[in-house]
């Protein structure tokens, strides 16, 4: 059982990895009825992207595959021959919403063009994410999380600050906050879209470009642009508005950010009211800015012989803000999290149980659920092709002799 927010909508999908695949996850996990178009015997990329258990590779045991379908019903179509393209005209007819990411170089001859699809259902939004969109002098360019991170802007700046610009190279963030990123956005997209129908209810394309829901994030370096004010990553040149910063703890790090002079007071005091606090370097606001790398390093020394449980608590106690650089086991077992159920079990007839996140927030519609596992390879070919294209079961045998799914 899934919470029924969107009980009515019907949405197919034909993506990989997690662009297109996170988006139409968020819609199944929020009641939509979601069908998922895979390659026949090849499955969706996702399937051969750790982590596995054991470390062992397996089309169904991908960790990333089963966070990224649950609720989602799962067939195989092969859409590079024409049978295959007829079924997903006759799909496409019954959906309100097709997500898709193919690939540039993948999409023509899959029968993925709007006007052909439209044709079978005037109603249907369809929702094409591709690295730079579907126009411009960039449109057939490959792409993928990495690209997207520099190419949207969202790199320009990171790790910041640093000694030396020239030898210290703008990195990637960890994991892939690029593809979730434009999944959220493509969710966004969708709903709008469904939302905006007319009393015609007519459908329509949207073209979504990661680059640029990637480079919609960058208010803030373009409001430096606007304004003519230069960049820069190096430490010397580097302005820190604020005294803020991740500190070592014998057990990890805990952020903390002591703006104002009576929070830094105390923190002062959170840490026994050290000598090194009287002096003339660290009195104000913009002397601690000047004198920031000293003052850091003496902070660390303190924090370094405390665990990062007692100096955020310390810390909040004294109403100075702070908080723990949480792991992924802080995390599963937070007792705030725990509270909210927001981690919840489920049983995968290939893996068995396993934990995954659940949706991010609680509504009075309807209580929260454990989601359904990701689907099995085609589990649900025999369902939607008899059940609801009207094929036999002979049929779907001599479909799949074909190759067609």
């Amino acid at each position: 059982m899934t919470p029924a927010f969107l009980p009515e909508l019907r949405v197919l999908e034909y993506g990989q990895m997690v662009t297109a695949p996170y988006c139409a996850k968020l819609l199944a996990d929020m009641g939509a009825e979601v069908i998922k178009i895979e390659q026949p015997g090849l499955g969706d990329p996702a399937r051969r992207q750790g982590p596995f258990p054991g470390d062992v590779p397996h089309l169904e045991r991908s960790g990333l595959f089963l966070y990224l379908n649950t609720n989602k019903m799962g067939i195989t179509l092969n859409l590079r021959d024409e049978p295959g393209q007829r079924i997903l005209q006759r799909l496409a007819a019954q959906a309100d919403i097709l997500i898709e990411n193919t690939p540039p170089d993948e999409r023509e001859g899959l029968g993925l063009d709007y006007d052909s699809l439209k044709r079978a259902n005037q109603r249907l939004i369809m929702l094409s994410v591709t690295p730079f969109g579907l126009a411009g002098p960039y449109r057939k360019y490959k792409g993928n999380y990495l690209t997207a991170f520099h190419g949207g802007g969202y790199g320009y700046d990171y790790p910041r600050p640093v000694s030396d610009p020239e030898t210290e190279p703008p990195l990637k963030g960890g994991g892939r906050a690029a593809d979730f990123i434009t999944g959220a956005t493509a969710g966004i997209a969708a709903m709008q879209a469904v939302l905006g129908r007319g009393p015609d209810g007519a459908g329509r394309h949207i073209d979504l470009s990661q680059q640029e829901a990637l480079a919609f994030t960058q208010y803030s370096p373009l409001d430096d642009y606007n304004h003519g004010r230069s960049f820069s990553r190096a430490s010397a040149e580097f302005n820190m508005g604020n005294v803020t910063g991740v500190l070592p703890c014998r057990d990890g790090y805990v952020a903390f950010s002591p703006r104002e002079e009576h929070q830094w007071q105390r923190w002062v005091e959170v840490m026994g009211n050290p000598e090194w606090a009287k002096d003339e370097r660290f009195k104000d606001v913009p002397s601690r800015k000047q004198h920031w790398d000293e003052l850091l390093a003496l902070i660390s020394e303190w924090t370094r012989q405390q665990a990062k449980d007692y100096v955020y608590r310390a810390a909040q106690e004294k109403r100075v803000v702070c908080y723990p650089v949480n792991t992924m086991a802080d995390l599963v077992h937070n007792p705030q999290l725990a509270h909210r159920q927001y981690y919840t079990k489920v049983e995968h007839p290939e893996v068995g149980e396993i934990m995954l996140p659940g949706l991010p927030f609680i509504s009075t519609l309807a209580p929260k659920q454990p989601p359904r596992p990701a689907p099995l390879l085609g589990q649900h070919n025999e369902e939607i092709y008899c059940g609801r294209l009207g094929y036999s079961k002979e049929d779907l045998v001599r479909l799949r002799e074909m190759g067609v799914v």
